[in-house]
């Protein structure tokens, strides 16, 4: 996503040197954004109740956590770029690229397992990690060198594995009993449609621009787990990780 990014500034640096008066290339911005990924709804909750996934067959067997119903996620940080092509003074259409970051309350999960399995656990979980390339299609209203922007997002999302484990700290085993996601199966990365909108307002001044970002994103990403303890069975399941963000940010953009 990186080396694509950089070839698209490069094009523009290169073609704007040679092509420095042509209208098009006048009508072309470059903007990073940097701020807060806010979870909501689902992805948000820590409600450990509504997260508990058991076996259909014998609901005295626990799966795992259902991230359908509780992300357990908490306010990261978001950035993105993202070049933006004008084709009046009030419709315009972008691709950017973002990232967002987001840890997970793990408090709230420590303690259910150490109630589960009646002693003192050390539990972890990855940090969301979010990628996206999106393209937008907006609404532009000026007000003299201010502007407010309004538009669609639609397009393509890349989640970590979701991946945690609970380590047995009461337990005399050396190493430790380890409750996980089985160690001989996969944790590839997972991928999803992501759609939302965006609302931005900035001052332009020349070729400067300066504003506030602002844009959710709502994206479900299948995936398999097999949970369990070694010498145990792992017991596969599938899940959907229902993440939903509202970044909000500064801009600081150019305009060829």
């Amino acid at each position: 996503m990186i080396k694509t990014l950089l070839t698209m500034v490069l094009f523009l640096v290169f073609t704007g040197t040679i092509f420095g008066q042509s209208k098009l290339f006048e009508k072309v911005t470059f903007s990073v954004s940097i701020g807060s990924a806010i979870p909501v709804g689902n992805y948000s909750s820590s409600s450990i109740q509504n997260a508990q996934l058991f076996l259909p067959e014998d609901d005295r067997v626990f799966l795992g956590l259902d991230k359908s119903k509780a992300g357990f996620a908490q306010t990261g940080l978001n950035y993105r770029f993202q070049i933006e092509y004008l084709f009046s003074p009030k419709i315009h259409t972008f691709i950017r690229l973002g990232r967002s970051s987001n840890p997970v309350i793990n408090e709230v999960l420590e303690t259910f397992f150490s109630d589960r399995f009646m002693g003192t656990v050390s539990f972890h979980h990855d940090n969301y990690q979010l990628g996206t390339v999106l393209t937008g299609l907006g609404y532009r209203k000026a007000f003299g060198n201010w502007s407010a922007s309004l538009a669609a997002l639609l397009g393509y999302g890349q989640m970590n594995y979701p991946y945690y484990q609970a380590e047995l700290l009461s337990t005399t085993t050396d190493p430790k009993l380890v409750y996980s996601h089985s160690p001989f199966a996969e944790r590839p990365n997972l991928s999803s449609l992501v759609y939302g909108g965006l609302f931005n307002v900035f001052y332009q001044k020349k070729s400067f621009r300066f504003g506030i970002d602002s844009s959710i994103e709502l994206a479900n990403f299948d995936y398999e787990m097999s949970n369990g303890t070694p010498g145990t069975t792992y017991l596969p399941f599938n899940n959907v990780l229902k993440t939903s963000l509202i970044n909000l940010g500064l801009i600081v953009g150019y305009s060829f």
